[in-house]
């Protein structure tokens, strides 16, 4: 996934991006300009043994400052269960910018990518 890097200006990904235990939804990637494209996926790792990611979210807006609506409630079924990776993938959208957001109830720690594709 190393290749990933380099899309978006490096932006599409973020690695041990820490979720404090039962704080609110914070923004894991984003905001990302994905108006040039019409697919992409959505890599998460959960890189602690023993904690869920709890809530996973894919939200667009029509700025980079919002405002922000949920695209998707529940990316790969809206958690990531600890030590695993999971994916999403999507197609045939025209979203201007998008941002993951996401949570933990007991705390983790996380890295996403973004892969894009499919220039309209």
């Amino acid at each position: 996934m190393s290749t990933l890097a380099s899309q978006l200006g490096g932006q599409a990904v973020t690695l041990g991006k820490a979720l404090a235990a039962g704080a609110a939804e914070e923004v894991i990637v984003g905001p990302l300009d994905v108006q040039l494209y019409d697919r992409f996926t959505i890599y998460v790792t959960n890189t602690l043994a023993a904690n869920p990611v709890t809530s996973l979210k894919l939200q667009t807006a029509p700025t980079n400052i919002g405002p922000w609506i949920d695209a998707d409630a529940a990316i790969a079924g809206g958690d990531c269960p600890a030590s695993t990776t999971e994916f999403e993938s999507y197609s045939a959208l025209s979203y201007k910018f998008i941002r993951i957001i996401g949570q933990s109830a007991l705390g983790t720690t996380v890295d996403v990518y973004v892969s894009i594709g499919g220039l309209t």
